[in-house]
């Protein structure tokens, strides 16, 4: 039988006890872990052999180990690991390093990987949106918003008197360029760092795999999974997150579905905004809006209460992104239903700081598990292991 050397890798230790797996060293290998997870497979159950690699440094071997997206951190077995290694938190660690390590840009990933960069994280769309301002030659009403309700649109005299956000920035020559720009760059920095994870997972193959099928087949029933969040439905210490989850996830859609819509009416139809209360999309948009203020404030409230589980700066950050679009996003619209111009031209902006935000650092911060988890869950099924035997049965 061959042999397999070992190396040791102590600084991997160290910053996965930097980032939140601090007890892994706590693990005595009962197995307990494996046994009472329910979305681990019986082949080469997870999580017992990553904190075994865990505690060794096995770093290139974790880099590699698409188990870990296999955790949804369900808090089931922390919460009856008899030692306190806190498995679930160490998974959680695990998949942070993962997401920095096949960063495209580490610059921005070290930005949004520690609490105490993150000012230096929301300077950039700050600035970014202050260019936007002075190339529109709008920099100055920030100091008298008042002064742009009094303005028209294009001439237009209704507009005149009126709270209209298009005149601090202006759609077509403003905030769709800038914004247009920050979404290639998230979408090419995403097919950079997910076309090097999957030559990772394939470069040392753990399990068998074999191409069947379609493309389209291979991953039809991952965004299923995601849908409908159906295995976050089968954990048991922390089940409410299947419902908090969903309620987030679907008001992302439909908020990405009011984006679409606003802009096929600016672009195409000519419609420009504020639309009306009764307008399809704007009812599409305020319930998106009112459900994603609920979902991440019952998330706030869940994470704040947990009696297991992380509650790393990493999973925070997410938290405040959202629950900061999603009030920012509404009180903007009640303030300018209120005829507040101050405070809804600067509430306006405050929020298109966190929409910037979510553009820029989208795959480099916990939102990107989204993206590596389909990838990965794609990966096992392919391998005949992405589906726990709670969902065969």
């Amino acid at each position: 039988m061959a042999k397999k050397i070992v190396k040791t890798d102590l600084d991997f230790i160290k910053e996965i006890m930097a980032n939140g797996g601090d007890s892994v060293n706590k693990c005595y290998q009962c197995a307990t872990c494996s046994v009472v997870c329910n979305l681990s497979p019986d082949n080469s159950p997870f999580p017992r052999k990553e904190m075994v690699m865990a505690q060794w440094g096995m770093k290139d071997a974790l880099l590699k180990d698409a188990d870990i997206w296999l955790c949804h951190q369900c808090a089931d077995c922390t919460a009856y690991c008899p030692r306190g290694a806190k498995p679930g938190d160490v998974l959680g660690a695990l998949r942070k390093i993962t997401i920095e390590e096949y960063a495209p840009v580490k610059f921005l990933a070290s930005l949004v990987s520690k609490p105490a960069m993150w000012p230096f994280a929301f300077l950039l769309p700050v600035v970014i949106l202050l260019i936007d301002l002075m190339f529109n030659g709008k920099l100055k009403y920030l100091a008298d918003p008042q002064a742009l309700v009094n303005m028209s649109i294009n001439g237009e005299p209704e507009s005149a008197g009126k709270i209209v956000f298009a005149k601090l920035f202006p759609t077509v020559t403003g905030i769709d360029i800038f914004f247009m720009t920050a979404a290639i760059f998230a979408v090419v920095c995403f097919w950079i760092g997910l076309s090097s994870y999957w030559k990772a997972l394939n470069s040392e193959r753990s399990y068998p795999v074999t191409f069947k099928g379609s493309i389209i087949g291979l991953f039809a029933g991952v965004i299923w999974e995601a849908l409908t969040s159906i295995r976050f439905k089968l954990c048991n210490t922390m089940s409410v997150r299947s419902t908090t989850h969903l309620i987030v996830f679907w008001s992302f859609v439909g908020l990405a579905l009011t984006t679409a819509t606003a802009s096929v009416y600016e672009w195409v139809l000519r419609y420009p905004s504020p639309y009306p209360l009764y307008d399809p999309v704007k009812i599409l948009g305020n319930v998106s809006g009112i459900a994603l203020v609920i979902g991440s404030i019952w998330m706030i409230n869940t994470r704040s209460t947990l009696k297991v589980g992380a509650n790393s700066g990493f999973d925070w950050l997410l938290l405040i992104v959202v629950a900061g679009l999603g009030l920012t996003g509404m009180g903007a619209e009640i303030f300018r239903l209120m005829n507040l111009a101050g405070v809804a031209y600067w509430t306006y902006f405050i929020h298109l700081t966190f929409v910037m935000f979510l553009f820029i650092y989208a795959p480099f911060f916990k939102i990107a598990h989204l993206a590596y988890r389909t990838l990965a869950l794609a990966y096992t099924n392919l391998a005949n292991r992405g589906e726990p035997n709670a969902l065969k049965g």
